[in-house]
C-alpha cells in the first residue's frame, strides 16, 4: 500500500514542464489521444531537476497527471462543442446571471462534468497547451 509520501506532489513549474515536453513530442500521441509509457518515462526524466516536494516523478506519475489534466480538457471540450456553450480563456464558463448559475450547478453536479467546477468564472491555464497537444 502506497503511503502519502509515495504520492506525486506537483507544483506549477513541473506541470508546465510536463505539458511542454508532451507538446514537443506530440507526434508520439496515439489515436486515443494519449502517449505510451516510454514517452511518459522520458517526460519524467526531463522534469526530474524541477522536483520541489515529494518523490521523484515516474512515468506512471506523469501518465496519471496527464489523465487528470486531460479529464478537465475533455470536460471543457464537451461543454463547448456538445452543448454549444461559450468558454472564455480567462473567464471560463463566464457564469454571471442567476439563471446561468442554476444551469451551471445542475451541469457540474454530474460526475463527468465535475472537473469544471472550479472554472465557473475563471479560465483553465493549461487550455492553450492542450489545444496544441491534442490533434
Amino acid at each position: 500500500m502506497a503511503s502519502s509520501a509515495d504520492k506525486a506532489q506537483w507544483d506549477e513549474e513541473e506541470i508546465v514542464a510536463l505539458l511542454d515536453y508532451l507538446l514537443d513530442h506530440k507526434s508520439a500521441i496515439g489515436e486515443a489521444g494519449s502517449f505510451k509509457m516510454p514517452t511518459f518515462k522520458a517526460a519524467a526524466d526531463s522534469i526530474s531537476g524541477l522536483l520541489v516536494n515529494g518523490p521523484i516523478k515516474t512515468g506512471k506519475m506523469c501518465k496519471t497527471k496527464w489523465r487528470t489534466l486531460k479529464s478537465t480538457y475533455s470536460a471543457i471540450q464537451k461543454y463547448q462543442e456538445s452543448l454549444g456553450m461559450h468558454w472564455d480563456y480567462t473567464a471560463g464558463a463566464s457564469i454571471e446571471t442567476e439563471k446561468e448559475e442554476e444551469v451551471w450547478k445542475n451541469y457540474v453536479k454530474h460526475k463527468p462534468n465535475a472537473p469544471l467546477k472550479p472554472f465557473r468564472t475563471k479560465g483553465w491555464k493549461y487550455l492553450l497547451k492542450f489545444e496544441a497537444i491534442i490533434p
